[in-house]
């Protein structure tokens, strides 16, 4: 889950990369990814690709996300994306009012400058003593 362009198509098709019979659109375009994509391993899980929110955003999609994360029994985590370079939190505050386990990746690293990174990782730091729950998975995912 992330705005719109940060690279969740990217990554899931990353993960992807070795099996020929899973393909994952992907567009520089922001916005591209209009539904819910779901991308089944197995019966180990199942990855779940979501319209991003922001830029070119569909007009369901506040009421779509909330519903699928509010009643979705078997959800585990959800991995909240952001751009190295334009980190925004806030909506670190929804996962954790409904108590919602998640886990921060930041896409891009490789475009900011170490000092920008090690203050997003204090940021993330910030984050999980100012909620003091255990939403939040502790160690984040930096991607480039």
């Amino acid at each position: 889950m992330g705005r719109s362009n940060v690279g969740k198509s990217s990554l899931i098709r990353a993960i992807f990369h070795s099996s020929p019979y899973v393909k994952v659109p992907v567009s520089k375009i922001a916005g591209f990814t209009k539904t819910l994509r779901f991308y089944q391993v197995k019966e180990h899980f199942t990855l779940v690709d979501m319209p991003g929110y922001g830029e070119n955003q569909p007009t369901y999609f506040k009421e779509c996300v909330e519903d699928f994360l509010q009643h979705r029994r078997n959800l585990m985590r959800v991995f909240m994306m952001y751009d190295s370079r334009d980190v925004q939190f806030d909506d670190c505050a929804y996962m954790e009012q409904f108590r919602i386990p998640y886990a921060i990746v930041l896409n891009k690293i490789d475009l900011v400058n170490e000092t920008t990174r090690l203050k997003t990782v204090a940021q993330i730091r910030q984050i999980r003593e100012e909620y003091g729950s255990p939403c939040c998975f502790p160690q984040p995912f930096l991607v480039r």
